[in-house]
């Protein structure tokens, strides 16, 4: 699981200290290995003294998409330096998650920001839930060709729909969680209930939406998870980072499908101007830090409504306000944003909630079905 620090001091606390890296060198290998890829963190390289004494705001190198990029550990963010090219685009391009991308705060656009982040160990829960969470709305196919479709996340269960049950049917997260616990140690799983429950079928499903899975036919089927284009043995891991030069292939092509819709979404909520406000926090940014935000999620919008631009949007900053509200742990409620019981107060997640939480949503009722299925299937409600 990917987490994201406000500082480089939260960083260097957070990330495990290496002996052939400074603090301020593994911060940086982190937050490259979490946001590009271990290929791009495997690149990081001094510039005029080794990584393992290099200071903050220092200059490093490291190539990110074929490019040979300057980086410094600057207080809150990565400042990556792409000689050449426009910094916030190439960044945003090949980063796991565009979120990550910060544009240089007076508009140098050969400079742009990346917010500091690792991949930190948590409760194999944790990732279950949040895998689930992405899945809503979605059709998952079974290794036999079913469909099953996640209608609900909550703390403890799933709840699934399958053809026989519509309605939906609860499954233990932390069966969907043990799962994901077999894929990644073991490399391959059967998909049977000996090993994976009686909600096997529906657990092969999830297991296939991670990258690299993929079915291997036989008796009993399995899933077994690929690196690289290689199949694994059952026994396989994933390598530990080491810095140094990176042998082989730094990038390779991809193909999306491209959504039609979103360039005029987001023309639509800004309406040509530079500046707006957030929807959730209500403070003015430049265009752009906003996102065009989805209140229902475009995977489980019908046609009609991924069409209802002026509705099932709104403009969410890039400050924790998109984050909050697509995972769940906001929502608004007869137009008053409303933040969830499922995290202490006192965190860092439960401060940031209390900051627009009882604020009113101007435009709810316009929206309010839209909200209405954020806050059944997506927001993070105690379970009965």
């Amino acid at each position: 699981m990917v987490t994201y620090f406000g500082s480089r001091e939260e960083a260097e606390a957070s990330i495990s200290s290496q002996a052939a890296l400074s603090p301020a060198a593994a911060a940086v290998a982190a937050t490259l290995a979490a946001v590009f890829g271990r290929d791009a963190a495997a690149t990081l390289s001094p510039v005029n003294q080794p990584l393992a004494s290099v200071q903050p705001r220092t200059a490093m190198h490291a190539v990110i998409g074929e490019l040979r990029c300057t980086l410094y550990a600057d207080p809150t963010v990565v400042n990556v330096l792409t000689p050449g090219s426009d910094a916030e685009g190439h960044l945003r391009a090949r980063a796991l998650d565009g979120n990550a991308i910060v544009p240089h705060p007076k508009g140098n656009r050969f400079y742009a920001g990346v917010r500091y982040a690792a991949r930190i160990p948590t409760r194999p829960d944790d990732d279950a839930e949040l895998l689930l969470r992405r899945l809503v709305g979605l059709r998952l196919h079974t290794v036999s060709g079913s469909v099953n479709s996640v209608l609900h996340v909550g703390s403890r269960d799933v709840v699934v729909a399958t053809t026989r049950s519509p309605e939906g049917q609860r499954v233990p997260i932390a069966d969907v969680a043990a799962g994901l616990e077999l894929l990644h140690d073991r490399g391959i799983v059967e998909v049977t209930p000996d090993v994976l429950g009686y909600r096997s079928a529906f657990i092969g499903a999830v297991l296939l939406t991670i990258p690299g899975a993929r079915i291997v036919e036989g008796s009993p089927v399995r899933v077994e998870l690929a690196d690289e284009g290689e199949a694994p043995g059952p026994e396989s891991r994933a390598p530990e980072l080491v810095p140094g030069p990176f042998q082989g292939d730094l990038d390779r092509p991809v193909t999306a499908k491209q959504r039609r819709e979103q360039q005029r979404l987001r023309q639509f909520l800004l309406a040509g101007r530079a500046d707006a406000n957030c929807a959730l926090c209500g403070e003015v940014y430049p265009a752009r830090f906003l996102w065009a935000s989805h209140i229902k999620r475009r995977s489980a919008a019908t046609p009609d409504e991924i069409r209802d631009l002026g509705r099932i949007a709104m403009l969410a900053c890039v400050f924790g306000c998109d984050a909050l509200f697509e995972d769940g742990y906001v929502a608004v409620q007869a137009g008053v944003i409303i933040g969830t019981p499922a995290v202490a107060g006192s965190s860092a997640i439960g401060r940031r909630i209390a900051e627009i939480a009882g604020r009113k949503f101007e435009a709810y009722e316009a929206s309010e079905q839209y909200f209405e299925w954020h806050y059944e299937h997506i927001f993070r409600r105690q379970d009965p």
